[in-house]
C-alpha cells in the first residue's frame, strides 16, 4: 500500500514541475527572405518533445496543420527550427509543441500579410495574439 501512495505521489510531482516550466517558444515569427516566406521558432530547451506541429489558417479561430516537423532530441540549449511557408497562402499561423506524453503548448498565433521586400532579408508585419 504505501509503494502505491509514494508512486503516485511521484508521478503527480512530476506533472506539476513539467508544467511549471519556462515558456515553450523563445521566438515565433514569419520572415520574407528573398522571395521565400519562412516561418521561424526557437524553443529554449527541448526535452521530452515528440514533433511540433505548423498550424495556419485564414482566420486566427480556425487553423488546421499544415506541416509536422519532427524534434531533433534532448537537449537543454536552445534548438532552432526553420519551415518555408512559400505556398502556404494564409494569413495567420502557429506552433505547437507535442511532448511524448501528448501534452500540447502553442506560440502566440502570429499574423503575417504580404510584402515587397526591398533586400535580401526584410520582416514582413508579424502582430502575435494571444
Amino acid at each position: 500500500m504505501k509503494k502505491q501512495i509514494i508512486l503516485l505521489s511521484i508521478a503527480i510531482g512530476s506533472v506539476i514541475s513539467a508544467n511549471a516550466q519556462s515558456p515553450a517558444f523563445t521566438d515565433a515569427a514569419l520572415q520574407q527572405v528573398r522571395s521565400r516566406q519562412i516561418l521561424s521558432f526557437a524553443v529554449p530547451r527541448e526535452v521530452n518533445v515528440r514533433y511540433y506541429r505548423v498550424e495556419a489558417g485564414a482566420d486566427s479561430l480556425h487553423m488546421g496543420i499544415i506541416a509536422t516537423i519532427p524534434a531533433k532530441g534532448n537537449s537543454v540549449m536552445p534548438v532552432s527550427y526553420h519551415y518555408d511557408a512559400t505556398a502556404d497562402k494564409y494569413a495567420y499561423f502557429r506552433v505547437s509543441r507535442i511532448g511524448m506524453n501528448s501534452d500540447v503548448q502553442s506560440s502566440a498565433v502570429i499574423f503575417t500579410h504580404s510584402c515587397q521586400p526591398e533586400s535580401a532579408v526584410v520582416p514582413c508585419a508579424i502582430v502575435a495574439k494571444k
